[in-house]
Parts: C-alpha cells; structure tokens; sequence
C-alpha cells in the first residue's frame, strides 16, 4: 500500500500541537494524584485528541474522523476499559509512503491507539525528565536546535565530538527498556502494562503478520522519551566530564539515527 508523503509529516500542526517526530507535550497535568489518573482524566485526553484531529495524515483522515464524531462516548468507553485492565492495542499497519520520490515503510495505528500513547506520553514526560539527561535537546527541540547548538559550539571554537548510533530506535532492547519504566512507575502495574503492549506490538503488511521483540517506531509520542531513557546510564558516565567539558568547553553530540517505522 502506498501513499504520497503530506506536508504535514514530522511539522507544527495549526493549532500548536508538535507532531510525534519532535514531541511538545502540553497538559495540565500538576497534580499528585496517580499517573495512570492523570492519564485518564478528562483534561489529559482532550489535548491528546486535539492534537490527533490536528496532526492526522491524509490516510488517516477518515479513521480519525469517524472516532471523533463521537468522542464523548469513545472518551467514556476508553476510560472503563483501561481501569479494568481490559485495553489491549490494535493490530499494526505498515504502508508504504512516497516521500522525496523515496519510498519508506511507516507504521500505521488506529485513532484510538495513537490517541491513548500520546496522553500517555502527556503524563510520563515530566517524570521521565527528573532521570534522563537535561541536555538531550531533541526532547527540547528536535533536529533543528540541536544543528543550531552544535553550530553555536562550532563558532565559539570548542572542541566537538559527534558519536552516531544507526538505527538507535529500532534495536532498543525491550526488556532493558521494562526494567528502566518499571523502576519509576513501580506503582503503576497498569501502566506498565500498556508499555509493554506498546513495544511488543504485531505488525502486519501486506496480509503477513508478525510480532515485534525488539525496538520502537520512530514516530510516536512515545519513542522519544523512551530513546532518552534508554540512552540515560551512558550520560550518567559522562557526567564525571562535565568539569573538564565546562574548562576546556569540549562537548559531545550523539546523533540518533532511526529506520522511518513509526505510526
């Protein structure tokens, strides 16, 4: 199945909302009360469905279209579910996308699913943040304000050193990622679940069908808080630098390179 790449790909949607390549994740979410509460609230999955109506790609128009005629009772129905513990994520999709006369292979999920892992994510960012490196500028940003700091560096003459990783977000290890979630959400069984869920997903194409072991699509809310996290022992063991980077101004930029999967 193929599809032409829209304009609306990895952009600034018109309402504010920052599509899944780069995530800005926006709720009022300052409250004690349990994550898997916070994720649930009325609040929470309106802005998650505000930015699912906004940043839908033209084959997903129909199908987001049609869940949110009938939100209210999506909204109620999806609430119940997930506090019997009774959510199980759909089936994936993979299409084909035209895009600069290339093709790539996406990962395509239904509303609903998009839906509930970006106000997963609306909840889990602020709590990720307190354990991942305060640097990692794509959660700040993306692409284009981590160029623009390195060109910054560049100009002030420090002394720059850029590790690529290929293919990061595809060989993620899911069972290192589970003990890294769990350790802060030891709470939250239920939302440990739907994690776990979200990274052994199945995938179909072309009417094949198989199970996913190992790493994350690129393109969910998701994906970059869980490649920060990943990625937080290696900064840990840079921080013993950080005095000689601040004397010498001497940085280190890593460049996450990801095959095109995400939904």
């Amino acid at each position: 199945m193929k599809y032409s790449s829209p304009q609306m790909w990895g952009k600034t949607s018109k309402t504010g909302f920052q599509s899944t390549a780069s995530p800005h994740l926006q709720a009022d979410l300052k409250t004690s009360a349990p994550l898997l509460t916070q994720t649930l609230s009325d609040n929470n999955l309106d802005v998650a469905l505000a930015w699912l109506c906004d940043s839908a790609q033209a084959q997903e128009h129909s199908n987001v279209q049609d869940y949110s005629r009938d939100w209210a009772t999506h909204k109620v129905h999806l609430q119940a579910r997930i506090q019997a513990g009774e959510f199980q994520f759909q089936t994936v999709h993979e299409v084909e996308i035209l895009s600069n006369g290339k093709s790539e292979i996406h990962e395509l999920r239904c509303a609903e699913d998009r839906l509930l892992i970006r106000a997963i994510a609306q909840v889990l960012q602020p709590v990720f943040a307190e354990h991942i490196a305060p640097k990692c500028i794509h959660l700040a940003g993306g692409t284009q304000q981590a160029v623009e700091a390195f060109h910054a560096q560049i100009k002030a003459k420090a002394l720059e050193m850029k590790l690529d990783i290929k293919s990061y977000y595809a060989h993620l290890d899911h069972f290192i990622l589970r003990s890294q979630f769990s350790t802060l959400l030891v709470q939250e069984t239920e939302l440990q679940r739907l994690l776990w869920q979200f990274m052994q997903r199945t995938v179909e194409r072309d009417g094949h069908y198989r199970n996913i072991k190992q790493g994350v699509p690129l393109e969910t809310a998701l994906s970059p808080l869980f490649g920060a996290l990943y990625f937080s022992p290696l900064h840990h063991l840079f921080r013993s630098e950080d005095e000689i980077n601040a004397e010498t101004g001497r940085r280190i930029f890593i460049h996450f390179q990801g095959v095109k999967t995400g939904a």
